[in-house]
């Protein structure tokens, strides 16, 4: 069962890629948007099998690892694919995003062409949001008691608004911290 899931997953991302191929075309990006959409959906859709098959496959290895008892769950093979297999949930959710990305307006969504060795490319998904100081809060000013930011450049663009340091401190997150 697992082997056919597998197999249909490849399946999955060889027509993925292809769509994918079609959607850039003749340049090395290409970002997903109003203009885009109509020539992007063949590869949306097909993005978004590939999700739902990575997916199905994720939750049938965590029910077998749920399965075992604790002192076999403490095992290294267990601990590398429970590590793949939040990287592959990681890799639908970005499939699954950008099925969603109208909604998403808070990120901007798109593709690259990257050359393969021995000839072909492979295309790479991105999705970054546009404000990043949230993220960068939560993950570096509210969980560390002590951050200490140095920079040339700290106070670029920030004499307009009053404070030399406005700019930075809105685009890193640091106005949401505690001073």
């Amino acid at each position: 069962e697992a082997v056919a899931a597998i197999q249909l997953i490849r399946v999955r991302l060889g027509d993925m890629e292809d769509a994918a191929s079609a959607f850039y075309a003749e340049v090395s990006s290409c970002r997903l948007c109003e203009a885009t959409a109509a020539r992007a959906s063949d590869f949306i859709s097909k993005a978004l099998l590939l999700a739902r098959e990575v997916d199905s496959l994720c939750a049938s290895v965590r029910n077998l690892i749920d399965g075992i008892s604790e002192e076999e769950q403490a095992q290294q093979a267990v601990w590398e694919t429970k590590l793949i297999l939040r990287r592959l949930e990681s890799a639908a959710l970005v499939c699954k995003n950008f099925s969603e990305w109208e909604e998403r307006r808070a990120s901007v969504f798109w593709l690259e062409k990257h050359s393969l060795e021995k000839g072909g490319f492979y295309p790479v998904f991105y999705e970054t949001p546009l404000d990043t100081a949230p993220l960068i809060y939560a993950n570096l000013f509210e969980p560390v008691p002590t951050v200490i930011c140095t920079s040339a450049t700290l106070t670029a663009g920030g004499k307009k608004s009053g404070s030399p340091f406005s700019f930075w401190l809105g685009r890193s997150g640091a106005r949401f911290a505690d001073a």
